[in-house]
Protein backbone atom coordinates (compact mmCIF):
# COMPACT_ATOMS: atom_id res chain seq x y z
CA UNK A 1 0.00 0.00 0.00
CA UNK A 2 1.45 3.39 -0.95
CA UNK A 3 2.33 5.62 1.97
CA UNK A 4 0.86 9.08 2.56
CA UNK A 5 4.23 10.52 1.52
CA UNK A 6 3.91 8.84 -1.87
CA UNK A 7 0.34 10.11 -2.23
CA UNK A 8 1.64 13.63 -1.57
CA UNK A 9 4.28 13.12 -4.27
CA UNK A 10 1.52 12.15 -6.72
CA UNK A 11 -0.33 15.34 -5.84
CA UNK A 12 2.87 17.37 -6.34
CA UNK A 13 3.48 15.77 -9.75
CA UNK A 14 -0.13 15.82 -10.95
CA UNK A 15 -1.20 19.17 -9.54
CA UNK A 16 0.68 21.19 -12.18
CA UNK A 17 -0.56 18.79 -14.88
CA UNK A 18 -4.15 19.35 -13.81
CA UNK A 19 -3.66 23.10 -13.92
CA UNK A 20 -1.96 22.81 -17.31
CA UNK A 21 -4.94 21.07 -18.88
CA UNK A 22 -7.31 23.54 -17.25
CA UNK A 23 -9.99 21.23 -15.89
CA UNK A 24 -10.06 18.38 -13.40
CA UNK A 25 -12.81 15.93 -14.23
CA UNK A 26 -14.06 13.51 -11.59
CA UNK A 27 -15.35 10.91 -14.04
CA UNK A 28 -16.36 10.33 -17.61
CA UNK A 29 -19.54 9.01 -19.13
CA UNK A 30 -20.04 6.95 -22.24
CA UNK A 31 -19.93 9.10 -25.36
CA UNK A 32 -22.14 8.55 -28.37
CA UNK A 33 -21.83 9.95 -31.88
CA UNK A 34 -24.04 12.95 -31.08
CA UNK A 35 -22.00 14.16 -28.08
CA UNK A 36 -19.12 16.58 -28.33
CA UNK A 37 -15.58 15.35 -27.60
CA UNK A 38 -14.58 14.86 -23.97
CA UNK A 39 -13.33 17.93 -22.14
CA UNK A 40 -9.64 17.92 -21.15
CA UNK A 41 -9.07 16.61 -17.65
CA UNK A 42 -8.05 13.77 -15.38
CA UNK A 43 -10.34 10.73 -15.55
CA UNK A 44 -8.72 8.35 -13.06
CA UNK A 45 -5.66 8.02 -10.83
CA UNK A 46 -4.62 4.59 -9.57
CA UNK A 47 -1.77 4.00 -7.14
CA UNK A 48 0.17 0.81 -7.86
CA UNK A 49 3.56 -0.88 -7.73
CA UNK A 50 5.63 -1.72 -10.83
CA UNK A 51 8.90 -3.61 -10.50
CA UNK A 52 8.71 -3.09 -6.73
CA UNK A 53 8.43 0.70 -7.04
CA UNK A 54 5.39 2.84 -6.20
CA UNK A 55 3.71 4.25 -9.31
CA UNK A 56 0.64 6.25 -10.23
CA UNK A 57 -1.34 5.33 -13.34
CA UNK A 58 -3.12 8.43 -14.60
CA UNK A 59 -5.82 8.38 -17.28
CA UNK A 60 -6.71 11.75 -18.77
CA UNK A 61 -8.08 13.53 -21.82
CA UNK A 62 -5.52 15.77 -23.51
CA UNK A 63 -6.19 19.12 -25.17
CA UNK A 64 -6.94 17.42 -28.51
CA UNK A 65 -9.64 15.21 -26.88
CA UNK A 66 -7.54 12.00 -26.96
CA UNK A 67 -7.68 9.71 -23.93
CA UNK A 68 -4.16 8.98 -22.72
CA UNK A 69 -2.53 7.08 -19.88
CA UNK A 70 0.77 7.75 -18.15
CA UNK A 71 2.63 5.87 -15.45
CA UNK A 72 4.59 8.04 -13.01
CA UNK A 73 7.39 6.65 -10.82
CA UNK A 74 6.56 8.13 -7.42
CA UNK A 75 10.14 7.93 -6.19
CA UNK A 76 11.59 9.97 -9.05
CA UNK A 77 8.53 11.84 -10.37
CA UNK A 78 9.41 10.75 -13.91
CA UNK A 79 6.92 9.47 -16.46
CA UNK A 80 8.00 5.88 -17.15
CA UNK A 81 5.30 4.99 -19.68
CA UNK A 82 2.91 6.96 -21.88
CA UNK A 83 0.27 5.73 -24.32
CA UNK A 84 -2.89 6.73 -26.13
CA UNK A 85 -5.97 4.75 -25.11
CA UNK A 86 -7.87 2.72 -27.71
CA UNK A 87 -11.49 3.58 -27.95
Amino acid sequence: MPSIGNVRRVAAVLGPAAIGIATVVGGAGMANAEESPAAPGILEIELDFADGRPTAEVEFVDLEGTEREIHVDLQTGQIVEEEAEDG
